[in-house]
């Protein structure tokens, strides 16, 4: 079904992720201070970048370059404070709960079900164990997850095809995970896999092969600004070092609490969790040609997130919350049938 989104959907989005940050991130203004010590390590190296620093060579972390550019960008709005990253994380949510309400609009023509889905997720996620204190990397990649996720859900109409611009889109977004945290890259791995699968290769390898170059493009779009950045300043064997081979090795076989993935999801995300859940099954309640294609691309892109996620030999709570991404289209087509139900 669709529905032409109105021009308040936006605001309300903004406004949702406002109220909810403001109250249950430790980066909103009315908290004295962010005691969690990853963000003020993310937020260290992005001020390094401002004053001519070198993550990976002057100021050593482990996770990808674009988060702390993001960071970055936050202490240029505030040096003293985190007010800056909670401008962007407030906004970054914001698109994530955009994201699914128009995954909503896949599934329902109502005017109120979209907005309930934004609304819950505002505050369903923040709430959970793995949100962690906020501004985590799971945190801040939501949104570059959903878009890919929601634009080949929103493809099936075209037989899983994306357009060039969409193709290029999905690569973009890959690239910006791949160098905030790089253990997420199962969701494009899902993507592409189902995406050769539903197409029924090698019947459209041309369709599949435009697809893969364009992706590739927008893949390409952010990996080399970021490989000529480090190379000019003489600092790219630093960031080959650091963040893929000791994140391979001394980081992933260092001593640290191991999360149970089944545990946490159900447990400590047990108002996301289960929407997700449904979203393997509630396409086979669907039209016969959406049935089998849909339940191939969700299951497989949440099996191979899941699996990326918790390869290393470590693990924390708020590792499972890029999981949070298979919810909106679940809760949607619930929440649908539930109304279609009531109103039969």
């Amino acid at each position: 079904m669709k529905r032409s989104h109105r021009k308040t959907d936006l605001p309300l989005a903004l406004l949702f992720s406002l109220v909810s940050l403001l109250v249950l991130s430790k980066s909103s203004p009315l908290y004295p201070m962010n005691d969690w010590v990853d963000v003020h390590c993310f937020l260290t190296v992005g001020r390094g970048i401002t004053q001519g620093l070198m993550p990976y060579r002057d100021l050593v972390d482990q996770k990808g370059p674009v988060l702390y550019l993001l960071f970055s960008a936050g202490s240029l709005l505030s040096k003293s404070s985190f007010l800056g990253v909670f401008f962007l994380e407030w906004l970054l949510f914001a698109c994530f709960l955009y994201i699914s309400h128009r995954i909503a609009l896949l599934y329902t023509d109502s005017f109120y079900v979209p907005r309930l889905v934004m609304l819950f997720f505002s505050v369903s996620i923040p709430l959970s164990a793995p949100f962690a204190h906020g501004c985590s990397a799971e945190e801040l990649s939501l949104p570059f997850l959903l878009l890919p996720l929601f634009l080949a859900l929103r493809s099936r109409y075209r037989g899983y095809v994306l357009t060039p611009k969409e193709a290029f889109c999905t690569g973009f977004c890959a690239g910006l995970v791949f160098w905030i945290k790089y253990s997420l890259m199962g969701l494009f791995a899902g993507l592409a896999i189902a995406t050769i699968f539903i197409c029924e290769a090698p019947k459209r390898w041309s369709v599949l092969l435009r697809m893969a170059l364009h992706a590739l493009l927008g893949f390409l779009a952010v990996t080399l600004p970021v490989l000529v950045w480090f190379f000019c300043r003489g600092a790219l064997p630093d960031l080959f070092h650091v963040y893929f081979e000791v994140n391979l090795s001394s980081y992933a076989a260092s001593h640290a609490p191991r999360h149970d993935p089944l545990h946490t999801v159900l447990l400590q995300a047990f108002a996301w969790s289960c929407p997700a859940m449904l979203s393997f099954i509630l396409p086979l309640f669907q039209a016969p040609s959406r049935r089998v294609r849909e339940c191939v691309l969700v299951f497989l892109s949440a099996a191979l997130l899941t699996y990326t996620l918790y390869l290393p030999q470590k693990s924390y709570v708020y590792y499972a919350l890029p999981l949070s991404i298979f919810a909106p289209s679940g809760l949607s087509a619930l929440l649908e049938k539930i109304r279609t139900y009531v109103s039969s």
